[in-house]
């Protein structure tokens, strides 16, 4: 998990880096926007290149949202990590999710953590997770997919806060780990059943 940690540091995709994802078949921005067409293309800006204010209720404060796609990890080879970055009013980030899309097939949780103890219990995960649901609707996928993984510094809270967020925990007796996952509702969402797709 320290890589994924790591990168949260390092510098986003241009536009035209972006363009360039766009026109080659390997990537989800270009499987993006051959599904979906010009809906597709609007997915693409959104999780590469938008920001978004929420205000979390509990604190009386805002905080900004970015979501991105980094460029490189911490030792320089690409990646395919998309993120939702969060910032307080004074641009010190205090929270990360990173996922990426899995070929359209599932949204896969990588990593979550929030990085100030001040936002805690103040709604600032579970905000997250919601637009992480958010884009598994616009992206037409049922379920999202991961590992249980402890918050961070704040792993006391860990099961707790998935539990209260929608996801079901179970241990995988072949890679003897637990994991996750969470029914999206949308269109599509019965394809799989009520058990989801299973780990790989």
């Amino acid at each position: 998990m320290e890589n994924l940690k790591n990168d949260i540091d390092n510098k986003t995709l241009s536009p035209e880096e972006i363009e360039k994802r766009i026109s080659d078949p390997v990537t989800i921005e270009y499987k993006l926007v051959k599904k979906f067409g010009g809906k597709g293309r609007k997915i693409v800006n959104k999780i590469t290149n938008s920001e978004k204010q929420i205000t979390l209720k509990k604190l009386g404060e805002n905080v900004t949202l970015k979501f991105n796609r980094q460029k490189q990890n911490s030792h320089g080879y690409p990646i395919s990590h998309l993120h939702i970055d969060a910032f307080d009013k004074n641009g010190k980030r205090v929270a990360v999710l990173i996922y990426n899309l899995q070929d359209l097939h599932v949204v896969y949780l990588s990593y979550i953590e929030i990085l100030d103890e001040k936002y805690i219990n103040q709604g600032l995960g579970s905000a997250l997770i919601n637009e992480l649901e958010e884009i598994a609707r616009e992206t037409e996928l049922s379920y999202i997919n991961g590992r249980f993984m402890p918050l961070g510094r704040f792993a006391s809270y860990s099961q707790k806060f998935y539990e209260r967020n929608g996801f079901k925990i179970e241990y995988d007796p072949h890679d003897k780990m637990r994991t996750l996952y969470k029914k999206v509702k949308n269109k599509i969402s019965s394809e799989f059943g009520e058990n989801g797709p299973q780990m790989q």
